[in-house]
């Protein structure tokens, strides 16, 4: 016969290997990452001074449980070397699967390179992965492409205007008596409209 400590004991530990088989079943245990691998853009120069152009950017993703697609997210971004500056009008596309299965598979993603959007550069491109196991889990990053483009378009205008010469007038005020009115001036060029 059980002593009333060793009966406790033994209540307890029935009720966490139930807590335990509960847990498993619902939520499936999953604490590994899904691991994306194999990050390639396509092609990696593209010519646009007579066009725009659609670049395809694809990823490896597996996992031992289901991947889901988070829709309405871009699954990247061109980016300036050495910079956070965000290139164009216009992110790619959502991640699609385009082969193999939702624990295996290869993902795509597009974008089209307008002439207008884009200068001639070499762009590092940002994928952001909103592609999850049940668990919420997002693999890491896969690794950094490049795409280099050129665009010799003429009617394409990447120049900043410029500006110069700010004056105020009068440059001095004296307010004691009333309102007064001041005159800011400034020079701006550009070698567009």
């Amino acid at each position: 016969m059980m002593n009333k400590k060793d009966l406790i004991i033994l209540v307890v530990l029935v009720v966490l290997s139930a807590i335990s088989v509960l847990n498993f079943k619902m939520y499936g245990q999953d604490f590994q990452k899904p691991i994306a691998s194999a990050l390639t853009v396509s092609p990696s120069y593209v010519d646009i001074s007579s066009g725009g152009a659609t670049i395809t950017l694809s990823v490896q993703i597996s996992d031992a449980s289901t991947l889901t697609i988070r829709s309405g997210y871009s699954a990247g971004y061109l980016r300036e070397q050495g910079s956070d500056q965000i290139i164009g009008n216009d992110q790619f596309t959502a991640w699609t699967l385009v082969s193999g299965d939702e624990f295996n598979g290869t993902y795509q993603a597009t974008k089209f390179l307008s002439p207008t959007n884009i200068p001639s550069d070499t762009f590092r491109v940002d994928e952001t992965m909103y592609i999850r196991d049940p668990g919420g889990l997002q693999p890491d990053d896969a690794g950094t492409v490049y795409v280099q483009v050129r665009n010799n378009y003429e009617g394409a205008d990447f120049e900043k205007p410029i500006a110069s010469a700010l004056t105020v007038s009068p440059s001095y005020v004296d307010i004691s008596s009333g309102g007064a009115t001041i005159t800011l001036s400034v020079q701006i060029s550009d070698a567009s409209t």
